[in-house]
């Protein structure tokens, strides 16, 4: 079982969900892509996802040493991954089967900005690192036990990742490779084989294994 397969699940789930839209699977059509052919066992197992959504900073606190402590609402805000964990058999028991993070990457905030940014980062749409976990959230560590315990529960884990906008402070795939044009939004279809080299790349470079 590897954190990297739930990482790359939510990739799978939007392929399952939107298989059968009737648009052309050809990989020419496609730019190359895989995409993934709609059949019955896929409509079957994406008929049969019941999924938990959580928003991250303002859920369940499970580490008092850590939390962004600001975000939308009128929540603590401090949420992180250990409170996530202790809510599984609680997920699992609502009938759920899998378990959708708002993101949990790292976002590291830029000199002066303003507290609206501060909730920005809380909510990570404006990550800094996709192969690092916001310490406000928890460690690598944290997010590959929450793997490892959902997956013993049946549960799939979806983590979510915003690409189309960064703060100027993102961190390149180890082979240098970002997102094309300006910051906010990036441009756009240019950007996405920058993207996938740049996922691609720092996946195969990173360690986010958990086991052998």
């Amino acid at each position: 079982m590897t954190f990297v397969k739930s990482l790359i699940s939510i990739s799978v789930g939007a392929a399952m969900l939107w298989g059968c839209s009737g648009e052309s699977t050809s990989p020419a059509d496609q730019g190359g892509t895989t995409s993934y052919a709609c059949s019955a066992d896929v409509a079957t197992a994406s008929d049969d996802l019941r999924i938990y959504q959580v928003m991250v900073e303002s859920f369940v606190n499970g580490n008092s040493a850590i939390g962004h402590g600001t975000g939308y609402g009128t929540s603590h805000h401090m949420g992180d991954i250990q409170g996530i964990i202790d809510s599984l058999d609680y997920i699992q028991d609502l009938g759920m089967n899998a378990v959708w993070l708002t993101p949990i990457f790292d976002s590291v905030p830029v000199d002066g900005q303003d507290h609206w940014a501060d909730r920005l980062d809380a909510t990570g749409y404006f990550a800094t690192n996709y192969f690092a976990i916001d310490p406000r959230f928890g460690t690598m560590d944290d997010a590959k036990k929450l793997v490892e315990e959902a997956h013993k529960r049946g549960l799939y884990v979806f983590f979510d990742g915003v690409f189309g906008h960064h703060k100027d402070n993102v961190v390149a795939s180890p082979s240098g490779n970002l997102p094309v044009g300006s910051s906010n939004p990036v441009s756009y279809p240019e950007s996405l084989p920058s993207i996938k080299k740049w996922l691609n790349t720092g996946l195969q470079n990173s360690k986010l294994t958990a086991g052998a």
